[in-house]
């Protein structure tokens, strides 16, 4: 058995607040700035993203909710569906996906030149990383100064048969959107799953550790929100 006395347990996922309507049809919105149905809780997931909860009643008085939410919301893992629709769903993994050892690689020190130019990754710079790790990638730098990765890079992560790879979304600008678009497409051709939304990266202090994060088992779905933790070994 596990002793768990001996980890700290760090949580990664960020909390929703959706829109409510209650049973009498009252509306109670989390950030009542907006006249839309989305939840704006997240600036890591890209912008509001649409979270509604319904208050019900069963006939014999019990309650219960509807939900009505995106699937690329919060903190969320993201597969080759996204970008092909005859590409894998998120079922379609294997459950040993959702966990298991991850890499930490913290590229804060890989700083722009004096000139201005980011720092590209390398595969050399990811010689930590084992087959079959998890990989998830953090920087304390702001976006436009974080590193890039190239192509190379990722095709790295995917020979070593990596189960999943992420971080700050926009990965802090090592995979992001946009000028390197190539890149995270390369990852769903490749039926990478793609980590987005994480957060408190910055409070795990060692380069190994124990990650979980389970979506739901939803057939048809190319992205679904987890609830992502690590367990990190005490000192």
């Amino acid at each position: 058995m596990i002793d768990f006395s001996k980890y700290r347990v760090i949580e990664l996922s960020v909390e929703l607040c959706p829109t409510i309507f209650t049973l009498d049809g009252i509306r109670h919105d989390a950030f009542p700035s907006t006249d839309m149905d989305w939840n704006q809780t997240v600036e890591y997931s890209g912008g509001a993203k649409r979270l509604i909860l319904r208050q019900i009643r069963y006939p014999d008085m019990d309650f219960n909710e509807l939900v009505d939410m995106e699937a690329h919301l919060g903190t969320h893992a993201e597969c080759g569906k996204h970008l092909d629709y005859d590409h894998q769903d998120i079922a379609d993994y294997p459950v040993e996906t959702w966990f298991g050892e991850a890499c930490v690689m913290d590229f804060t020190d890989k700083k722009p030149t004096p000139d201005g130019d980011r720092y590209e990754l390398k595969p050399k710079d990811f010689a930590k990383v084992k087959e079959g790790d998890i990989v998830l990638i953090k920087s304390s730098l702001p976006y436009n100064e974080a590193p890039t990765m190239t192509m190379e890079a990722a095709q790295y992560l995917i020979d070593k048969k990596v189960k999943q790879i992420g971080g700050l979304e926009p990965f802090s600008g090592v995979i992001g959107t946009g000028e390197l678009r190539d890149v995270h497409h390369l990852f769903h051709r490749s039926h990478m799953v793609l980590l987005q939304g994480i957060v408190n990266l910055d409070k795990i202090t060692k380069d190994r550790v124990m990650f979980f994060g389970f979506p739901m088992r939803i057939k048809g779905l190319d992205a679904c929100n987890v609830r992502a933790v690590v367990l990190e070994e005490k000192d």
